[in-house]
């Protein structure tokens, strides 16, 4: 037998999002031993910041920014720079700004597609940040964007974006479209097509973003490291004194 089996036929599973609730039963494993928990973030201690000071501490004041974050091609950051190709007649000051752990493919076709279509004004690479600064980072975009070509568990990184107020622009892959709901704009597909779409509703309307904004930072409150601690303590109080 197999640890699924064993897990399917005698443990309590906590997973972080109703997708992979779902993917656990159909694989086999009974709902009522499934309990899902979402993983928490730092709301508590989240700060708030003005946005325009962040600009300027980064070096973007009049930059649209679209943040993508991890650097790499997974994460669709391609298909963020083929938008954004298609975009830029129309929204001259756009600009992807991203962070965080690479790999030398992701850079070389990156890299590539940047110096084809004479797109380098329109791209930033920030290296991996100091957590201390990645808010700093977050409050300085305009758009909150992960176009991941796989299947995400959560989406720790929409989450801070939420928390910063602002609006997120998400592919249909994986827990992510729970995560953003109607608080942010969760696309159809993840073509680039798709992405267009969604970036250039957000891009033209400061109204909507702000809105998104809103809203998406109010659901994001609910999720901090305290409130998933008490889910936890309270299923393991649940499971040592059954009824």
């Amino acid at each position: 037998h197999s640890w699924g089996d064993h897990l399917a036929k005698g443990f309590t599973v906590v997973t972080v999002s109703q997708y992979w609730r779902n993917r656990l039963i159909r694989r086999g494993f009974h709902p009522e031993r499934i309990r899902v928990i979402p993983v928490g973030a730092e709301t508590e201690d989240w700060p708030r910041l003005d946005p325009e000071e962040a600009k300027r501490k980064l070096g973007l004041t009049d930059r649209l920014v679209l943040y993508t974050s991890p650097f790499r091609l997974n994460k669709g950051i391609l298909q963020v720079l083929q938008a954004v190709r298609l975009l830029k007649d129309r929204f001259p000051e756009i600009l992807v700004l991203t962070t965080g752990v690479t790999d030398r493919r992701t850079q070389e076709q990156v890299r590539r597609f940047l110096t084809g279509h004479r797109l380098q004004n329109f791209f930033r690479y920030d290296g991996v940040v100091p957590r201390e600064a990645v808010p700093w980072v977050h409050y300085a975009a305009d758009i909150t964007v992960l176009a991941s070509q796989e299947e995400e568990g959560w989406g720790i990184f929409l989450l801070e974006g939420m928390l910063s107020g602002k609006p997120v622009v998400c592919t249909p892959m994986g827990a992510m479209p729970e995560l953003v709901g109607d608080r942010g704009i969760v696309l159809k597909g993840n073509s680039v097509e798709d992405l267009t779409r969604g970036l250039e509703q957000l891009l033209a309307s400061p109204e909507q973003r702000q809105r998104s904004g809103r809203a998406g930072r109010a659901f994001a409150a609910g999720f901090s490291y305290q409130a998933a601690a008490r889910a936890h303590l309270e299923l393991f109080m649940e499971l040592l004194n059954p009824s």
